[in-house]
């Protein structure tokens, strides 16, 4: 019993995020529509799209890989540059590692369709379990 909540606080530790105190249509609103146009849609056809085209036509596609992650592990730090290291540390490996995962998914596939549908379901299923877990 004690581990089982001890481990919901730490899950809730995780998704705590003072983005997520709005209300509830606001919530569905940012994860139907706001997460799958203006970051999804967006990041997917710059990172797996354009500069994993221009990637594969000058580098291995190891080194694109590799590439890539990384500028996507970068893209996603200036919004929490006051932070601290430890936060820029964990959301720097964090998407660097997504992006490696949505890449893959992008050069298994052959279409930017599998990893558009990953990177939805990670953030808007993220974004609506820390709004939940914040009520």
């Amino acid at each position: 019993m004690i581990s089982a909540v001890l481990g919901a606080a730490a899950v809730a530790g995780l998704l705590d995020d003072d983005r997520t105190q709005v209300s509830g249509g606001e919530m569905a609103l940012k994860a139907l529509v706001v997460i799958p146009l203006g970051t999804v849609l967006v990041e997917e056809l710059s990172f797996r799209g354009a500069l994993h085209g221009l990637l594969a036509q000058v580098t291995t596609p190891a080194r694109g890989l590799v590439i890539g992650s990384l500028l996507f592990g970068l893209w996603h730090l200036p919004p929490i540059w006051h932070e601290g290291a430890g936060s820029l540390a964990v959301t720097f490996v964090a998407t660097a590692v997504a992006g490696a995962g949505f890449t893959w998914l992008r050069r298994r596939s052959g279409s930017i369709v599998a990893p558009m549908f990953a990177h939805l379901a990670t953030n808007s299923t993220t974004f609506a379990l820390s709004w939940a877990s914040n009520r």
